[in-house]
């Protein structure tokens, strides 16, 4: 008796009818989740462009760190602040990039934010690659990451240079305003007696807010054809031409002070970029050594009574807009 082949067994059209109609609504719904996940990848892809389309236009840096505070990705602002190829940049560490000074700052506020702390933007110095120094903000958040058991961090820098360039200018011009009525007022409340200890006290202020090594005070007498160093302050080391300026012939300075004559400060942050004839017109006059100079015109009302000046011996100096001013009101 011969065995019968299962697959010849005659299967009823309506069971295969079903079969199919089944088969095709399967396919359809596949068909259906397949445009769904196409549509949903374009999407994503869209974002994705977009979001790689902002991250490259934006002014902020974004720098995203790894557990162990690895440079993992960031973006083309980051790039340019921290003056150096991304190729050099990924995977090395963060504090690689920030100022000496400021690096316990960092890693303080780092432990803060991940032991749950209050998240509030701090502000450190960074360093390119070359070793320049600009300033940033920062305000960072913990990132978790799958593959990693403890969280990374993604920081969002600001460039605030300028900002604190203009908050220093600023304070240094409250500082500077303080330090002058500082000076007005010793002069105002010291005894007659002690005028003159009180001027050299008012000079060793300025010098030590300028940089100079020698403030002094020069007055003309004889009809203005002669002068005098009245008052002196000078820092150690530094010495004064003051005995052989004692009652001196104005004549061999004529070509220095004919600018104080038409009530013009004098400032020379470098004395050695004057031509051989300009350095020998300010020998004598100067403390021995000296590399930069400043001078202005000292009236009493409209009546030229001599010059107030500044020399810096052991360093240059460049003179600012505010220490100018300083001694100018000095000088009024």
């Amino acid at each position: 008796m011969s065995k019968k082949d299962p697959h010849s067994e005659h299967v009823p059209s309506d069971r295969l009818r079903d079969q199919l109609a089944e088969l095709t609504h399967h396919n359809i719904e596949l068909e259906k989740f397949n445009h769904a996940l196409t549509r949903e990848r374009e999407s994503y892809q869209k974002k994705l462009a977009d979001c790689s389309r902002l991250m490259k236009a934006s002014t902020t840096g974004l720098i995203s760190l790894d557990k162990s505070g690895l440079i993992d990705s960031l973006n083309t602002r980051a790039i340019e602040m921290l003056g150096a190829d991304k190729a050099y940049v990924l995977k090395k560490p963060i504090s690689l990039f920030i100022a000496p000074e400021d690096q316990a700052v960092f890693y303080l506020h780092r432990s803060r934010i991940f032991s749950g702390a209050e998240n509030q933007p701090f502000d450190i110095n960074f360093k390119t690659k070359d070793g320049g120094i600009w300033s940033a903000r920062i305000t960072a958040q913990p990132v978790e990451t799958p593959a990693q058991q403890l969280p990374g961090m993604l920081l969002a820098v600001e460039d605030i240079s300028a900002h604190r360039q203009a908050l220093e200018a600023l304070q240094l011009k409250e500082y500077f305003i303080d330090l002058l009525f500082s000076i007005i007022d010793d002069l105002t409340i010291w005894s007659t007696a002690d005028i003159d200890e009180i001027i050299i006290y008012s000079l060793e202020k300025v010098g030590l807010v300028s940089g100079a090594d020698r403030v002094y005070v020069c007055l003309f007498h004889d009809g203005k054809t002669r002068l005098s160093i009245t008052h002196e302050w000078l820092s150690e080391e530094t010495e004064s031409p003051a005995p052989a300026l004692t009652g001196a012939a104005v004549k061999p300075f004529s070509k220095i002070l004919s600018q104080v004559k038409k009530r013009k400060t004098v400032a020379i942050s470098n004395i050695g970029t004057l031509t051989p004839a300009d350095r020998a017109a300010h020998e004598g006059f100067h403390a021995p050594g000296a590399q930069s100079l400043l001078f202005t015109p000292l009236f009493f009302g409209r009546y030229l009574l001599g010059v107030i000046g500044c020399d810096a011996v052991k360093q240059p100096v460049a003179w600012s807009g505010e220490i100018q001013n300083l001694v100018k009101c000095l000088s009024l």
